[in-house]
């Protein structure tokens, strides 16, 4: 990440970044919006296969700075859903794929432990004593590049496959979920193009 977007990020979040993180991120040569570190890979063993850990944890890092700032001013906005709210010092730098967000505390300007706000203990814990060390470790390995969500697809729960092949239609959808605005408007529009009001 470049170091103008870096500063940008400060901008608009009111923080400082602590010099382990800016550092690290301006290391990344990787344009992917999201990468992933700590992802166990299968080890076979004789006749058994173990899961064998790369790093102490699995984070899906935040490699871009809209995205940064997305998160962190819509988990500011949710601080309500916190157990005391979100800290304005606690930047969201990613998450582990289960819904748990990873942080660090921005006025521990030195070598910030890497947090993590538990959703299921509905707080802020440890999740490992030195971003420094961390990110040494990171260093190490390649990340997995994570590709964009390409959208919100709706599926038929008996026929997950088939509706990717065959997507739900406006009426099939409409006959199952209650509308909204966007899917009535759609409804009718498409309804005026088939059957236009003549004069």
């Amino acid at each position: 990440m470049k170091k103008t977007h870096l500063d940008a990020l400060e901008k608009a979040l009111g923080l400082k970044l602590p010099a382990s993180y800016r550092g690290f991120m301006e290391s990344i040569t990787y344009d992917d919006k999201t990468l992933l570190w700590g992802e166990p890979t299968e080890v076979v063993k004789g006749r058994k296969t173990e899961l064998i850990a790369h790093l102490p944890v699995r984070i899906e890092l935040f490699n871009d700075v809209d995205m940064l700032v997305e998160r962190n001013q819509e988990v500011r906005r949710q601080g309500q859903a916190f157990a005391e709210g979100w800290p304005n010092t606690h930047l969201a730098i990613g998450d582990d794929g289960c819904g748990n967000i990873y942080c660090i505390d921005v006025t521990d300007a030195r070598s910030p432990a890497l947090l993590m706000f538990d959703h299921d203990e509905d707080d802020f814990v440890e999740a490992y004593p030195s971003l420094t060390q961390l990110f040494e470790l990171m260093k190490k390995s390649e990340p997995e590049t994570i590709p964009e969500a390409a959208g919100l697809t709706v599926t038929r729960a008996a026929a997950g496959e088939t509706s990717v092949q065959k997507p739900i239609s406006l009426a099939e959808r409409s006959r199952t979920l209650p509308p909204t605005p966007r899917s009535s408007c759609l409804i009718t529009f498409r309804e005026s193009i088939r059957s236009p009001e003549r004069a």
